[in-house]
């Protein structure tokens, strides 16, 4: 299922992307390689990411971590380049921590 919230983001992320509505999520997860991509393709339209969250992917089966961040909109300058920052170092240190069995879906 496509969400309007992704309609910018190319059928082939989207395609690559892990429905959550088995979950009762109405949001898509992406491994890292394609979560940077669409972090950088929001960044260039000036879409703030408000968090994301972190699951797992075990036995082909996506499973929620319970793991998430987020950016408080502080009214500042900075705030929006600041959410691309928080989600990119986010998303880098939980795998450097965790390894690479995840999938991260993002707030915007």
């Amino acid at each position: 299922m496509i969400y309007k919230k992704y309609s910018i983001i190319p059928k082939e992320l989207l395609e690559n992307g892990y429905d959550l509505d088995m979950l009762g999520i109405s949001e898509i997860a992406w491994k890292k390689k394609e979560i940077l991509l669409i972090i950088q393709l929001l960044q260039e339209n000036k879409i703030p990411i408000l968090g994301g969250d972190v699951y797992s992917i075990k036995g082909g089966k996506v499973i929620l971590t319970y793991d998430n961040w987020f950016t408080i909109n502080d009214n500042s300058v900075n705030f929006i380049s600041n959410s691309f920052d928080n989600a990119i170092l986010y998303i880098t240190n939980y795998e450097k921590r965790n390894g690479n069995n995840f999938i991260y879906s993002l707030v915007f």
